[in-house]
């Protein structure tokens, strides 16, 4: 039905080419004035910009007080030219960036002859804008010695860091890391739940990408980090390409400490993933194209957590785009994209994984559609219109094999997937995790439509007012089954005196059954719920131009929200209103210094991990039980798969969770929110570098929180008609005793120290980023936190302590540069080189125990019909461990030799942490509760003991990555 709709939306779209309708600030523009020598303004003057990247030429004609401007300007090198009778025409040249205005300023003078007078043009400034962005483009990447993947360029950007709990996130300015937005031509890309951006680009097809992470404009929303902004090539007059292959070998890395110790020897397999390129045209100036397609068969050699047993990583993917850009009379375009990917791999569950049974082989098909209109009505209005579609799934995360067991029975069960939930080991042993029957589409619609207009007047300056309308829903299906057993066990494992796990001569762990410290889940998911949340927005946002030293941002947004389950359940009904509002002060009125002040809120993502709750879409009912029955040990110990009693009296239930019977929804929940005030300075340097610095701080509010408290009551809840008994009612609902608070400084800067040799980089310090609440974790975005969860039996000092919060970053520093040398027909040779330097991350000292007779006592006394089984004890503030600063280099040699005409031989060879660097940026943070020394109120220790794997690596992810040789060849033309 869905796709039906997609398909309407597209075909009407491609037929509005006429009406006044219009997306994201998906490209530049070019503004400024012309003045005479006196300073006078002079208007109807033919401004006229083309490029090699642009399709026809673009016009326009200043305004009574000299002022133009030129909207949807691809990225690249244009040529402006001023022409007015009698006047002398001039040229000038100027650089378009991403989402950047580049100011041209001419003067013109009276003609004596017929001449044209050459100037030189402006460069895009990150001084220009009052939003604090950096951008990158193709060449830069391809230059340098870093990942090519939007979230591993937009790392070298200030604000943001990548110390984040899922692999392919970002954490900017202090938020969530799930809370970001991941742009690919103008398409919201992320993964529905994580936030992090769904592949469905090819690494050479990207042309430039933004990463914008305070002060950002009110056309952007959805999120309370901020923006990740890419788009791709589109072809051009001239035929180009690429093809390459990329090569890399484990054993053309260093071993890690983990390695080392165990004396593993690492494969020597070279991986390869080709990729090539094509772009040009059918029609000059008229119909362009782009393809792209990408193969990769790699395998990577890893560690498992904690039993430090390698294994190896397999990848098989294949990924296909093709654009079409057609041009209608320099004034209508309409552009087409599709983008298709299909991957198999195999990898543990998790990161957290610690045997090999934990393997799973995993297939992820997904694809990118997008149609997209743009036009200029007249000189001062210009519309865009874009429809898109993005699908995602996982398919076969677990393939269920139980020996031919019957369902339900001891044999059957054993093949379920185990933790250790309330012990100090921590990770997940025994089978895959997930249910491949069950798979799960993440996917997403978006309409956005905006309309630009420019105003020049006498009094008031000029305005670019932009406003917009986007329709984005996004689509969770499946019932986020975890076990095809439905069982997920609980179980501490055989250990050491050491405390490090005894493994069988089968490379498997023994789990250890004690009353009271082991349990399971029995999950009974929904395989075919789905849900859909539809965020429909409004804004408004008006660039000012008062006068040469004043300018000013205006933005509002407006965003209505709903969400609802195929079986008719609300999720969320609400509203939000958010101001973005900026001022910027021009010293001398010519750009050289600028200060700028922001003021802006954000309203966060409407995610499925949290407003779904009251439905079983992603969240499947399930009970706890804990294991009552007699101590024992091994994988075939009889009575710990015994749930219906016959061996004795083994478990008990003590919770049921069910989204449809006791889970309950406040009528006006909201996301979060965030505040932000931003102060920046900045001034221009001689040969095009310029010196930035930005104060930001920011504070949310309105979390979303789970209260389970006598207020909520309780319901009796039945599973598969058989009633399972009576439970509290978990109410979620928008709180403030939950805190996050973010307070960072940061420099910008690059200085051109001679042609060929440039120096760029950034410092960001994060005064605080701290808080109680961290939010989300290892394969849990948009987590609660227990603060409202049967609060008599809970204390700050306790379970939910501030302190620095886990993404907290004290020092980053990123510093690159390139150098050219020219060996005329030898070819040329750049080499690029990259520091990075991020101070030692930081976690805190808990430890998970039972639920003690004081407590339990309390709960009974009120009249709570259940309680909770474990909690997490903190010692210290949060984020009292810290581990070790990382400083490392990483080198990049390009050589390039031209064999014929335009067409390139090229070889890159990347050298990363050149001095070998391991340091150790986590580990264990979990430590044992001293119930022999003194107890609180609640008969809590308030003290602890350190095991003696306290601190201790788990696997290799906890070590900067080793030295490594990375290498690419082919050709380019």
């Amino acid at each position: 039905m869905r796709n039906l709709k997609l398909t309407a939306i597209l075909v009407v779209a491609a037929t509005l080419v006429a009406l006044p309708v219009v997306a994201q600030n998906q490209n530049g523009s070019l503004r400024g004035s012309v003045e005479l020598a006196d300073g006078a303004a002079v208007p109807g003057v033919l401004v006229t910009a083309s490029s090699p990247n642009l399709q026809g030429t673009r016009t326009t004609v200043t305004t009574e007080s000299g002022q133009w401007i030129l909207r949807n300007l691809t990225p690249g090198a244009y040529t402006v030219t001023f022409e007015l009778e009698g006047m002398t025409t001039v040229q000038s040249s100027a650089t378009v960036s991403l989402g950047q205005e580049t100011p041209v300023n001419v003067e013109m003078g009276v003609q004596t002859e017929t001449e044209t007078i050459l100037v030189t043009g402006e460069l895009p400034s990150v001084l220009a804008s009052s939003e604090v962005s950096t951008t990158y483009d193709f060449e830069t990447v391809n230059a340098l010695p870093i990942g090519r993947t939007p979230q591993a360029i937009a790392t070298l950007a200030p604000g943001l860091t990548d110390n984040t709990p899922n692999g392919g996130q970002v954490t900017i300015s202090g938020a969530f890391a799930y809370d970001n937005v991941f742009l690919i031509d103008g398409v919201d890309a992320n993964d529905n739940l994580f936030g992090s951006t769904n592949p469905v680009f090819i690494e050479d097809a990207v042309a430039d990408i933004q990463v914008l992470t305070s002060g950002i404009s009110a056309e952007y929303g959805r999120f309370t980090g901020g923006v990740v902004n890419v788009i791709t090539k589109s072809g051009g007059n001239e035929f180009s390409g690429t093809l390459r292959a990329d090569l890399t070998n484990d054993d053309w890395r260093s071993e890690t400490p983990i390695e080392e110790d165990a004396g593993t020897e690492l494969q020597d397999d070279i991986a390869e993933v080709y990729s090539g390129t094509l772009g040009g045209y059918v029609m000059k100036d008229k119909l362009w194209f782009f393809a792209a397609a990408r193969d990769e068969a790699v395998s990577s050699q890893g560690t498992l957590s904690q039993t430090f047993l390698p294994f190896v990583n397999s990848q098989d993917e294949e990924r296909y785009t093709l654009k079409g850009t057609l041009n209608l009379a320099d004034k209508h375009q309409i552009q087409g994209t599709y983008t298709d990917r299909d991957q198999t791999g195999t990898r543990p569950s998790f990161g957290f994984s610690a045997t090999p049974n934990t393997l799973r082989t995993r297939t992820d098909p997904s694809d990118l559609q997008v149609l997209r209109y743009s036009g200029i009505l007249t000189s001062s209005l210009f519309l865009e219109l874009q429809a898109s579609e993005k699908t995602f799934q996982f398919n076969n995360t677990h393939g269920l094999d139980a020996a031919g067991a019957a369902p339900g029975s001891a044999a059957f069960i054993s093949n379920s997937p185990f933790f250790d939930f309330f012990g100090n080991f921590g990770d997940h042993y025994n089978a895959p995790y997930f249910d491949g029957r069950d798979p799960e589409n993440r996917d997403n619609e978006q309409i956005r439509a905006d309309l630009s207009y420019f105003v020049d007047t006498a009094s008031a300056g000029s305005h670019d007012l932009k406003i917009g309308f986007e329709d984005f829903s996004s689509f969770r299906t499946g019932g986020n089954s975890q076990s095809p057993t439905d069982f997920v066990m609980s179980a501490d494992v055989l250990t050491d005196a050491a405390g490090a796990p005894l493994l069988t001569g089968s490379n498997e762990l023994t789990p250890v059954w004690a009353p009271g410290a082991s349990g399971a889940w029995q999950f009974l998911a929904n395989r075919n719920a789905e849900v859909e949340i539809a965020t429909q927005s409004l804004y408004v946002n008006d660039t000012w131009q008062l006068n040469d030293n004043w300018s000013f941002n205006l933005g509002f947004r407006y965003e209505e929200v709903e969400g609802n389950s195929d079986a008719g359940t609300t999720t969320v009904d609400s509203d939000a209103f958010v101001p973005r509002l900026a001022a910027t002060y021009d010293v001398r009125g010519d750009g050289k210094y600028r200060f700028d002040v922001t003021y802006a809120e954000y309203a966060g993502k409407y995610s499925e991990a949290q407003f779904a709750e009251n439905t079983d879409v992603g969240n499947p009912p399930g009970l706890l039980y804990l294991y009552v029955g007699a101590p024992g040990q091994g994988k075939d110990f009889a009575p710990a798969y015994d749930f219906n009693n016959q061996l004795g009296n083994n478990y008990i239930i003590v919770s049921a969770d069910d989204g449809t019977q006791n889970v309950l929804v406040a009528d006006d929940i909201t996301s979060p929110t965030v505040e932000e005030i931003t102060l920046s300075a900045g001034m221009e340097l001689d040969r095009g570098g310029f010196l930035k610095f930005v104060y930001t701080d920011r504070e949310y509010s309105d979390f979303v929180e789970d209260f389970v408290t006598t207020a909520t009551g309780s319901t009796d809840v039945v599973v598969l008609g058989t009633p399972a008994g009576t439970f509290s009612n978990t109410l979620f609902d928008n709180s403030d005793l939950p805190v996050r608070e973010y307070e960072a400084i940061q420099l910008i800067g690059r200085y051109r120290i001679s042609d060929s040799l440039t120096l760029d980089g950034n410092y960001t310090h994060q005064i605080t980023n701290d808080g109680n609440f961290e939010g989300e974790g290892t394969n849990t975005p948009g987590t609660s936190t227990v603060i409202g969860d049967y609060p008599e039996i809970r204390s700050q000092f306790n379970h939910f302590p501030e302190g620095r919060l886990n993404d907290f970053a004290e020092h980053k520093i990123r510093l690159w540069t390139t150098y050219n040398l020219n060996f005329n027909r030898a070819g040329n040779l750049s080499i690029g080189f990259l520091m990075n330097f991020d101070t030692g991350r930081v976690f805190t000292a808990t430890d998970s125990v039972g639920i003690t007779a004081i407590q339990n006592q309390i709960l009974d006394d009120l009249g709570y019909v259940d309680g909770p089984t474990s909690q997490t004890l903190f010692f210290g503030e949060r984020g009292n461990v810290e581990f070790d600063d990382a400083l490392t280099f990483d080198l990049s040699f390009n050589y390039t030799l031209n064999l014929f005409s335009d067409f390139e031989l090229w070889i890159k060879a990347d050298v990363f942490n050149i001095l070998d660097e391991d340091a150790q940026l986590a580990g264990r943070s979990a430590v044992d509760a001293n119930f022999d020394g003194p107890l609180d109120s609640f008969g809590l220790p308030t003290t602890f003991t350190t095991p003696a794997n306290f601190e201790r690596a788990r696997n290799n992810a906890d070590f900067v990555a080793p030295r490594e040789y990375q290498f690419t060849v082919g050709f380019r033309f």
